[in-house]
């Protein structure tokens, strides 16, 4: 009996130690368990939340979609109305009909994205209302920034004093165009055909003329599609700012670049400027001015 009396004590005391240990791992995986859950739980609301964004931006791009389709077609409708019904074509310089075009016309390019501006010129050179010297619309100071214009055909389009900041011009065909004054800067204008085109005082500042055709000698096309001369005494590149361009293979046969700014200008070869008809004046790639 007395060695009985002397170990219950211990046996009691282990029971309780037990007991704690029990209660604490019991606390411990209650406790892992909710952190599991509530990470679930945030994990699940994450989710919930990036598919609302996500779905949300679906939504918003579907609205701005359908937003610039129904802006280009009032556009076009309008323009329609215009050259049906109020004789665009056969206005004068003064008349209204040709400032309700070009102010409808600047207005609707602020809006449009880069594709649809794109559209919108290709469908005012095939209406022949920006063409020639003295064109129905003028577009001096139209947002062409951006614009998607690769592949065009748009020989002898007036762009004159347009923005035309990255727009893509990839393989297009601006023979004749006039861009005097024209902001040209980061343009992609590879394998453009520039043959005669008016590029006085443009900003060609870090454009890309890779392969580009800035030439005077190319025949130009009629629009029967007959070969015609055309004067050659034309400014091509006098004064243009083409800074930072990048001009690897460009065609400079005959190109006129007196007082151009060539400035860190790259790859350009002494083989294409000895091509080149009149460099007066002109800032060389490395900063220095050719007097002869």
């Amino acid at each position: 009996m007395f060695v009985q009396a002397k170990q219950a004590p211990v046996d009691a005391q282990s029971s309780v130690r037990l007991m704690q240990e029990l209660t604490n791992l019991y606390l411990e995986i209650a406790n892992e368990q909710r952190r599991v859950e509530q990470g679930i739980a945030r994990d699940q609301r994450t989710t919930e939340q990036e598919i609302a964004r996500d779905q949300r931006a679906v939504e918003q791009r579907i609205a701005d979609e359908r937003l610039q389709e129904e802006t280009l077609n009032a556009y076009l409708g309008r323009m329609a109305d215009l050259l049906l019904h109020e004789s665009l074509h056969e206005s004068q310089a003064e008349d209204d009909v040709r400032a309700v075009a070009r102010a409808r016309t600047l207005m609707t390019l602020r809006r449009l994205d880069a594709r649809r501006k794109g559209d919108l010129l290709r469908f005012l050179y095939d209406t022949k209302l920006v063409s020639g010297d003295e064109p129905i619309i003028d577009l001096s100071g139209a947002d062409l920034n951006g614009a998607d214009l690769s592949w065009s055909l748009l020989g002898g389009v007036n762009l004159e004093r347009v923005n035309l900041e990255e727009a893509n011009l990839q393989t297009s065909y601006l023979a004749e165009a006039h861009l005097f004054g024209a902001k040209l800067t980061h343009a992609d204008l590879s394998n453009v055909n520039l043959s005669k085109a008016d590029l006085f005082a443009a900003d060609l500042t870090r454009a890309k003329l890779v392969n580009a055709n800035l030439s005077h000698s190319n025949p130009s096309v009629d629009d029967e599609g007959n070969l015609v001369e055309v004067d050659s005494n034309r400014d091509n590149l006098c004064g243009a700012d083409l800074s930072h361009a990048i001009l690897m293979d460009a065609d400079l046969t005959d190109a006129d670049l007196d007082n151009a700014n060539l400035t860190n200008a790259e790859g350009i070869t002494e083989q294409q400027m000895s091509r080149v008809k009149s460099r007066m004046n002109m800032i060389m790639p490395d900063g220095t001015m050719r007097t002869e």
